[in-house]
């Protein structure tokens, strides 16, 4: 064997041959994420701009694809465990530990369990944003067996389903924000929505639209809204961020888009993706803003019920819950009265009782 190898080998090809595999640090990852999915560049374009290989583009889009994730996996144990307990939690401990110095860890434990149902998070529109720039948010899932249950047929013919696909296959989701304009803006992914995306959704296709303005976005109490990525990039583009209460479909006029979609995906042969991807997004378009306005009005009137402390699962519509319970259609009022919760404890079922089943409660 040759003592020096420079003689037969490239000092170039050396060079390389001892250089360790560099990393990929998460803000080039979500970069490169968002010049493929969000920009539409292929994958040799972002290969040659980032100076990387073609496999290692494609193996961080995959990945991207799969999980749902932007950054990368970090290492596992319990070091990088998440936390169990929640601001709520901590803000409750300190005031309880200020009025009593000495508490013990039992009695510590103890008092955040008797704080169940004590503290509430009331609704207000009139701080940082109204109903009139407000923006609604929600997702849903279709797939390729979504078909109607009934149908018509011949006196003595059973109803056949032609064209159904024997496999489902993946889910396809649609993240909707609908607004008093109309539909603000939409996108279909394939599985599920996870906080990345909803950053990312937010990030290259609402924001844009609303450069500018301060806007109130309204979101569902789904985990993938309640990530601190989420959080973050509202407040870093002047937004502000509201959750309604938990079950509440009444109070978010996204669910009437929704109804407007399954129908329509019902009627169809659903062969693949992109005959879904069609059904979905026909419907979508032919929605107007004066649908919007009058599904926006209904949400107040349901609010409207909310807030006088009457459940909202009685009735058909807004109109018969306000005459059921002889309430005016203050369209102005919040979801919830601003009316603030004294610290002095209250019973829960004084509390259910005065406040309605549909307001938030925080638990411990």
């Amino acid at each position: 064997m040759p003592a020096n190898l420079s003689s037969i080998m490239p000092v170039e090809t050396l060079a390389r041959s001892r250089q360790r595999r560099q990393g990929i640090d998460d803000r080039e990852r979500q970069q490169i994420i968002r010049n493929v999915i969000a920009l539409g560049k292929t994958k040799a374009e972002v290969a040659r701009a980032h100076n990387r290989s073609y496999s290692t583009i494609s193996t961080v889009i995959q990945t991207f694809l799969n999980t749902g994730r932007t950054t990368s996996i970090k290492k596992k144990g319990g070091a990088f465990r998440g936390s169990a307990i929640n601001k709520s939690h901590i803000r409750t401990i300190c005031d309880f530990v200020a009025e009593r110095p000495g508490a013990t860890l039992v009695e510590i434990n103890e008092h955040l369990a008797s704080k169940a149902v004590l503290a509430s998070q009331n609704f207000d529109f009139n701080v940082e944003g109204n109903w009139d720039n407000a923006i609604y948010f929600d997702e849903a899932g279709f797939n390729l067996l979504s078909h109607r249950a009934f149908g018509r047929s011949p006196v003595g013919e059973r109803v056949l389903q032609r064209n159904r696909p024997a496999n489902r296959e993946v889910n396809m989701s649609l993240m909707v924000a609908v607004s008093g304009d109309g539909i603000v803006a939409s996108y279909t992914i394939l599985g599920g929505w996870t906080g990345d995306y909803v950053a990312l959704f937010l990030q290259e296709f609402l924001f844009p639209l609303i450069k500018g303005q301060s806007r109130l976005l309204l979101f569902d109490n789904a985990k993938c809204h309640h990530t601190g990525t989420v959080e973050a990039i509202v407040a870093h583009k002047g937004h502000r961020i509201q959750f309604i209460p938990p079950y509440s479909p009444w109070l978010n006029p996204t669910e009437r888009v929704f109804g407007c979609i399954r129908p329509a995906i019902g009627r169809e042969d659903l062969k693949d993706h992109g005959t879904l991807k069609k059904v979905i997004e026909d419907p979508l378009s032919l929605i107007t803003s004066e649908q919007a306005k009058g599904w926006i009005r209904e949400t107040k009137k349901w609010a409207r019920v909310a807030s006088a402390g009457y459940p909202l699962n009685q009735d058909h519509d807004a109109d018969q819950a306000l005459a059921r319970y002889n309430l005016a259609p203050d369209l102005s009022a919040p979801f919830i009265d601003n009316e603030q919760d004294s610290d002095e404890e209250v019973s829960q079922e004084t509390m259910s009782q005065r406040v309605g089943p549909h307001r938030r409660f925080t638990q411990y």
